[in-house]
């Protein structure tokens, strides 16, 4: 089963994989003093696949022609993939299927309208975009893949708008070592019955500052001041190897702390988007605050340099990110009692 990193004590999400206290000390107790193996209790080996986490789409969007890596380091691409010309579309879940889990470290799915933009890298109807100019700051992120990806399709009411004549620039990450590798990923559309009374919307904030010199243990955070009443629906922060533990959380008017998320023991190779049981409400003008502590010293494991050196923001996995995402709507009376669960 993935790992869960998200505190359970500091706030609950959907499908959390978290065993009890009781249960913890009774694994324990099994493996320093042994016990008899029941063969009719024991449970199949589960299938791991490349499809679908939460059921049959309604549309599935793909690439024409398989991405061959073209390099031994880190590789970045994207696909350009467009929406109807004719009408908006409201989906209630978009879901990244990669293609070669092995070679993907992870991929994401953004939003493009810009017109000028869209024009620039058009061809054939879908086309492979250069990374570094394809996003310009209209562009949202709309869904991630990574390992600990779960999938989870929102209540009917809510709906994600795809607007007529726009691009889902679906951008992956390829891991050093995978030159000559083949990759064709996809992305499932899975359709509002009908046009949703609650737009979900999304909110991508990027700390381009960071800098660590050799053996540095610091700090960092990102710290927005909403301007309406909203209503958070899910949570996504995103940082490298550096980081060792990251909490989030908003300050009210009124200077009271909300708790968003935790994660005291952070794992790079296991990053989900969170969604919360109930929508958590943010009155305007609250703070919201992701700080991360990152560790550039030997001392950590996960440090990708040997010895350490001067780590600064970038894409490659061993440079350093910080990141905060997170859908909302705008807050309406008893959203806290809405359950996002669909089912």
């Amino acid at each position: 089963m993935p790992l869960w990193k998200p505190d359970p004590s500091y706030r609950h999400f959907l499908g959390e994989n978290v065993i009890s206290e009781q249960d913890r000390i009774r694994i324990i107790s099994w493996l320093e003093y042994g016990t008899k193996i029941c063969s009719d209790s024991i449970l199949p080996v589960p299938h791991f696949h490349n499809e679908s986490m939460i059921g049959s789409p309604d549309v599935v969007l793909g690439v024409l022609k398989p991405c061959i890596i073209p390099q031994k380091q880190d590789y970045y691409t994207c696909f350009a993939i467009p929406m109807s010309e004719d009408t908006d579309t409201y989906v209630s879940a978009i879901e990244i299927i990669p293609g070669n889990k092995d070679a993907i470290h992870h991929a994401s799915a953004f939003l493009v309208t810009d017109a000028n933009t869209i024009k620039q890298y058009y061809r054939e109807g879908i086309a492979v975009c250069n990374c570094d100019k394809e996003l310009n700051e209209s562009s949202v992120l709309l869904t991630n893949w990574g390992r600990g990806y779960t999938g989870h399709q929102l209540p009917f009411d809510f709906g994600i708008k795809l607007p007529k004549g726009s691009v889902i620039a679906l951008q992956i990450h390829y891991a050093a070592g995978h030159i000559g590798k083949y990759d064709s990923s996809k992305i499932n559309l899975f359709l509002n019955k009908q046009k949703p009374n609650r737009e979900v919307k999304f909110a991508f904030y990027n700390n381009m500052g960071i800098k660590f010199s050799p053996g540095e243990k610091k700090y960092y955070e990102i710290r927005k001041v909403i301007d309406e009443d909203i209503s958070l629906v899910s949570i996504l922060p995103h940082t490298h190897l550096l980081a060792k533990k990251i909490e989030c959380y908003a300050i009210s008017p009124t200077q009271d702390t909300i708790p968003l998320i935790r994660i005291n023991d952070w794992d790079y190779f296991w990053q989900d988007i969170y969604t919360y049981p109930n929508p958590i409400k943010l009155p305007k003008e609250s703070s919201i605050v992701l700080r991360v502590f990152f560790d550039n010293s030997s001392t950590n494991v996960n440090n990708p340099n040997t010895p350490p050196r001067i780590v600064e923001y970038g894409r490659r996995a061993q440079d350093e990110m910080l990141v905060l995402s997170f859908q909302y709507v705008k807050y309406m009376n008893d959203d806290e009692k809405i359950s996002m669960d669909p089912n």
